[in-house]
């Protein structure tokens, strides 16, 4: 129904003096690039332009207006992949992307810009961001070792006391020792506040119930051969990580379609 409306759009707004040529075909024929033109000789314009996938469906749509330009993509199965909408001087003024399985990934307009996880669950508004179980399911972090790990430390009683929220992480866990410590400081932070937000179990959470969740503590990190370095979670260090996972989850699940 959306790609009946486009057409029908553009055979209402370009008029009559339409010509179709295809630009381009497949090896087997396939029609691969197709342009419309309206008007004849120095007038004549490009009002649509449709590249398609060697199965015959649309890969990607442009419908050029007076005032400015919308773009349609898809996947290959046909369904929307991307709706976007420039101006004149080619400045994104609307935009909307959609997940594989039809779900609304990012809503752009009115400079608003609205992220939605592949479930429907907001995860930024544009003000404020939200962690989501599935956006920290896929943060590199949650790796299968480190899982492993945890679940020792647990069984072994190494220190841990969840309750309390005392723990000491040895060097197992964090896979550093006394030498890499001071030089992975962040990355040792930003495990440490991935394990503080799996224990509050709280999903979606706001950035700023995160800093109000998780209390600036002081953490034990044991590097063997009796060093260790007492470091503390400041509130920027967990907005820093919640922007990281924000950013990292867009760029692998949103940005690349």
């Amino acid at each position: 129904m959306k790609k009946i409306l486009f057409c029908l759009i553009l055979v209402f707004s370009c008029g009559e003096g339409l010509r179709e040529e295809v630009l381009h075909r497949y090896s087997n024929g396939n029609k691969r690039t197709v342009v419309t033109y309206q008007g004849k000789g120095k007038s004549e314009k490009v009002v649509n332009r449709i590249e398609y996938y060697e199965n015959g469906n649309i890969e990607e749509e442009e419908l050029f207006e007076s005032n400015n330009k919308t773009e349609k993509k898809y996947y290959q199965d046909g369904n929307v992949k991307s709706v976007s909408k420039y101006s004149s001087d080619n400045k994104l003024i609307f935009k909307e992307k959609y997940y594989s399985n039809s779900m609304l990934a990012r809503k752009f307009h009115d400079d608003k810009d609205i992220y939605y996880d592949s479930d429907g669950t907001k995860f930024s508004n544009g003000k404020n961001s939200y962690l989501t179980e599935r956006l920290i399911a896929t943060y590199p972090y949650n790796s299968f070792r480190r899982g492993i790990m945890m679940g020792l430390m647990e069984r072994w009683g190494m220190n841990i006391d969840y309750n309390k929220k005392v723990v000491v992480y040895n060097k197992l866990v964090l896979d550093y020792n006394r030498a890499d410590i001071n030089n992975n400081i962040k990355d040792i932070k930003f495990e440490i506040i991935f394990n503080e937000i799996k224990l509050l179990a709280k999903f979606p959470i706001s950035f700023d119930e995160l800093i109000t969740e998780i209390p600036e503590l002081e953490y034990t990190l044991d590097g063997g051969r009796r060093y260790k370095k007492k470091i503390k979670i400041s509130k920027e260090d967990i907005k820093s990580f919640a922007n990281d996972c924000v950013n990292v989850y867009i760029k692998k699940n949103i940005h690349k379609n």
